[in-house]
């Protein structure tokens, strides 16, 4: 995966999802994404809005190119 399909995965998912916190851990020594911040409380609202968001996409340019036909 590049740096461009990340900064445009990040800009489909802008609109929708709110920015999470990095917070460092003492007892680890690592920073921690708290991703519990999201509206499902998990990571995994990112792939599968992304994932949705793309095929949205395709489905509009497909659906435009059909109507320049007519």
């Amino acid at each position: 995966m590049d740096l461009q399909t990340i900064e445009a995965a990040r800009r489909r998912l802008a609109p929708y999802l709110r920015p999470t916190p990095l917070v460092f851990s003492e007892t680890l020594q690592l920073w921690l994404k708290l991703e519990t911040q999201q509206p499902t409380g998990s990571f995994k609202v990112r792939p599968a809005l992304n994932g949705a968001l793309c095929k949205l996409e395709e489905a509009l340019v497909l659906i435009a190119r059909a109507a320049e036909l007519l």
